[in-house]
């Protein structure tokens, strides 16, 4: 048994020197040097996150995007990489919409946020529990609104789903008017929408299961509809958002006189899309511009409203 120990102690000791040896050789190696800069550089080089919101600048010699909830600025002469201001980046808009700082707090991938500040910064609309409230920091008179009452997650306000957060890239569900008198927001019902079982917490000790209605091919869409709530009156106003069941509407924003509520409409196939205006008061739309194509329609063109 001592033999054994004492040879066993002698093979470790040669393993452990003839270690140190290698690791001596190899740091005199050529190009040591730029493989030491790559490794201390992994860091930086390497971050995870989707890019998107990519845009050149006026005279392309930068480029901008935002990866992992970061907007950066690539010069495009000298290939340094920079991070930019937040403030800058929403001053900027998102998506098509009017920029604000309040906009720009992100939601997880497929998400849509859970609440939004009114532009006077007296109200914030939460949705809670799948039911929207509307918080009012008033100093006279705070108080909590109840809005809708009968949410379930199969029937939601002021949430869409995954569907419309993959697929059109909405990651809101209410908007205030810029009056911040009233507020528009989904009413998303997926009860003919059957449910995709996910596994989670998958590096945790133990897993757990989360249940997300998902629509294959030949299934059932979520049925969207809009509401408006006006906050001195409290009534509820229901939107004519039409009458095909298996329709997305998506890219949801008031009008910047807040007369009106625009939403575009697209139909399953999204060879169609539609630009609709809905009066505040009544909730009656019209169609302002249609645009067809044979296959896939652009789900999100670039619209700009004039100074006029």
């Amino acid at each position: 048994m001592r033999i054994t120990c004492g040879i066993a102690s002698t093979t470790l000791a040669l393993t452990i020197a003839a270690s140190i040896t290698a690791q001596d050789r190899f740091e005199t190696l050529p190009s040591y040097d730029r493989y030491k800069l790559v490794t201390d550089s992994m860091n930086e080089l390497v971050t995870g996150g989707r890019i998107g919101r990519i845009n050149w600048n006026e005279d392309v010699s930068t480029l901008q995007f935002v990866r992992a909830k970061v907007s950066y600025e690539l010069d495009l002469e000298t290939l340094e990489l920079s991070e930019r201001d937040i403030q800058a980046e929403a001053e900027d808009g998102d998506d098509g919409q009017s920029g604000s700082r309040r906009r720009t707090r992100g939601s997880s991938r497929g998400r849509q946020r859970d609440h939004e500040t009114s532009p006077d910064e007296v109200s914030i609309a939460r949705c809670v529990d799948w039911d929207v409230v509307i918080d009012r920091a008033d100093k006279e008179d705070p108080q909590r609104i109840a809005v809708t009452i009968d949410g379930t997650r199969k029937r939601r306000f002021g949430k869409a789903s995954w569907v419309y957060g993959e697929e059109l890239e909405q990651n809101s569900a209410m908007w205030w008017s810029p009056d911040s008198t009233k507020l528009a927001f989904y009413e998303l019902d997926e009860t003919q929408v059957k449910d995709f079982y996910l596994t989670t917490k998958l590096t945790q000790w133990r897993t757990d299961l989360a249940k997300e209605g998902y629509p294959k091919a030949g299934e059932p869409n979520p049925i969207a509809k809009l509401w408006i709530y006006d906050v001195p009156s409290g009534e509820l106003t229901a939107v004519q958002v039409g009458d095909d069941p298996e329709q997305y509407i998506y890219q949801v924003r008031f009008s910047a006189d807040g007369s009106q509520l625009l939403f575009n409409r697209t139909n399953r196939h999204q060879n169609v899309l539609e630009l609709v205006a809905a009066d505040v008061e009544t909730g009656t739309s019209r169609v302002v511009v249609t645009e067809t194509q044979r296959t896939w329609q652009r789900n999100r063109p670039y619209i700009k409203f004039l100074d006029d």
